[in-house]
């Protein structure tokens, strides 16, 4: 008869000692912008390098989604120039393993806001 126990010589893990070693480490593409655990932590952490490395008008009409680690660009780019610009901060951030543009239009800054008058720039918000 059985009784369910394993033999001495056996190696045991207790199951809580399994579950600590499993979720020692966060994926890079989970660490949010505090360091912790984040399920958009890689969107967020693009975003945050777009903002710091684009003017405002560059990425204003730009959302930043992650499925996994894949970067997720939806919206408007003012130029194709920018938008390979915006490719490679992307995937230069830790974590990203790709980049996907879903919907991702050129709209020139004349025709997305921001208006030139007499030389000087206004900003208009839709």
């Amino acid at each position: 008869m059985m009784s369910g126990h394993l033999p001495e010589s056996s190696p045991q893990l207790s199951q809580s000692s399994i579950d600590r070693s499993w979720f020692q480490t966060i994926p890079p593409e989970r660490i949010g912008l505090d360091g912790k655990y984040d399920h958009n932590g890689l969107a967020k952490r693009v975003k945050l390098a777009f903002n710091q490395q684009f003017r405002y008008g560059e990425v204003c009409n730009l959302k930043v989604r992650q499925r996994g680690a894949v970067v997720v660009l939806l919206g408007e780019a003012p130029s194709q120039k920018v938008l390979d610009q915006l490719s490679a901060v992307a995937m230069a951030v830790e974590g990203a393993a790709g980049i996907e543009f879903n919907g991702v239009s050129i709209v020139p800054a004349s025709t997305s806001g921001l208006f030139l008058t007499n030389g000087s720039e206004q900003l208009y918000a839709y």
